[in-house]
């Protein structure tokens, strides 16, 4: 189950991230300092809710991603943001 749940996870955050870059090119037509904010809403909106490892609130899934980005930034690992994260949230 929990590797289905990372699976469906890192999909996700995938689609936000498509779903996302339209939204700032085309609709912002310019960088989103929210970004974390939206990701969690699109998260939560499409389901993520059911993959995570503990119930969250909008507004804390936004803040682990800011916590999964900074540290995804200083550890620069070999994997993929979307699958560093959704091992974070998942668990």
């Amino acid at each position: 189950m929990q590797n289905d749940a990372k699976t469906r996870l890192a999909q996700l955050l995938s689609e936000a991230g498509e779903a996302h870059h339209h939204y700032e090119t085309e609709v912002l037509k310019q960088r989103d300092n929210d970004w974390a904010g939206w990701y969690a809403e699109y998260l939560m909106q499409h389901g993520a809710g059911n993959s995570l490892k503990e119930p969250l609130a909008v507004d804390q899934v936004a803040a682990r991603l800011n916590e999964y980005a900074a540290a995804y930034a200083a550890q620069k690992p070999s994997g993929t943001w979307q699958d560093y994260y959704a091992e974070r949230l998942a668990g």
